[in-house]
């Protein structure tokens, strides 16, 4: 890089969207489960149930690693261990999600008028969303495999309502100022001010969204919801896209975890202490591994991992008293 030819930095967003597999049309948009000034503050702690729950769930990850990593737990244990922890909503979880591309949007989310312009964009797929957002922003997308057929299944796909119809609104507002000459200033800004409630409650009862969740990193939301508070002051719910509902996708939560385990354990002065992150570090010979977990988190994980299953195995052989993993324990015996 020199001072005449520098590095340029291009934004693009690649959108999609999936559909719930898990059905929550039952559960009302707009009341809240609970009142939140008579809820109890234990309601958000830990019961005995939850922490039997997860002791539970502790129990089953272990085995999975021992059925995976010991040969005897493997050989008489395998058929009886689940490869998914079984919840409420398992069937419906077992099912292939349903990934519909929506196009990469050549838009730069750190400048504000093109963050708004791809909520505007995201606002046209929402339940109750006007057809005439629809043409105005489907341009701005590229679609990703070149698919015609995309734009179809996103009209399928999406349920829309009927928008205001604009000639009413226009001869409404003729009919005003077709009379303005008549009116002392005084009854035309009354009557302006009835029109415009007027349309405001016409817009408002013709727009009825079913708002969905629009996901993203930490500071990919924090930019939404700057974006849309700056349309705050629209006249209709869909001017201020109350139809999406921001929500943080924890993509870098893993790395957060990870950080938090090596910012608590991980010290390069623990060389000489066995069994430490850092001498097993050495010790395996992962140069990769090193104190910011985000210069190399692949490696860190696989380390983690690794360093956890150890730690496992190590227990699981202590408390069996056998030397060797792939040993037959000896309060097994043999048939």
């Amino acid at each position: 890089m020199t001072s005449e030819k520098r590095n340029q930095s291009y934004h693009f967003l690649n959108t999609y969207a999936v559909r719930d597999r898990i059905n929550c049309e039952h559960l009302p948009d707009d009341n809240p489960v609970a009142d939140i000034l008579t809820l109890k503050n234990s309601a958000f702690l830990p019961t005995a149930e939850d922490t039997t729950a997860l002791r539970s769930d502790f129990a089953m990850l272990i085995c999975r690693m021992l059925v995976s990593d010991m040969k005897f737990f493997q050989t008489h244990f395998k058929e009886a261990i689940d490869d998914h922890i079984p919840h409420k909503y398992s069937d419906e979880s077992k099912e292939k999600s349903e990934l519909v591309p929506l196009g990469i949007l050549m838009k730069n989310e750190c400048i504000t008028e093109e963050c708004i312009d791809v909520l505007r964009f995201l606002h046209q797929y929402v339940p109750g969303a006007s057809s005439n957002t629809r043409d105005t922003y489907n341009d701005d997308a590229e679609l990703v495999d070149g698919d015609e057929n995309v734009r179809d299944r996103h009209d399928s796909a999406t349920a829309t309502a009927t928008a205001v119809d604009d000639s009413d609104l226009l001869a409404v507002s003729t009919a005003s100022q077709h009379n303005k000459s008549n009116n002392p200033p005084s009854e035309l800004r009354q009557e302006r001010s009835t029109l415009s409630s007027s349309v405001n409650e016409v817009r408002e009862s013709a727009t009825k969204l079913k708002r969905i969740f629009c996901t993203g990193d930490q500071l990919s939301v924090e930019r939404a919801v700057n974006g849309v508070a700056a349309l705050a002051d629209g006249q209709t719910p869909e001017d201020r896209l109350e139809g999406l509902e921001m929500r943080i996708a924890d993509w870098h939560a893993d790395q957060i975890f990870l950080q938090t385990i090596w910012s608590e354990f991980y010290s390069t002065s623990s060389a000489g202490d066995e069994g430490t992150l850092y001498h097993l570090r050495n010790k395996l010979d992962r140069r990769n591994v090193i104190k910011g977990v985000h210069n190399d988190i692949n490696s860190v994980r696989d380390f983690n991992d690794i360093v956890l299953r150890g730690h496992i195995i190590a227990a699981a052989m202590q408390q069996l008293h056998i030397v060797d993993k792939d040993e037959r324990p000896r309060a097994f015996h043999e048939e």
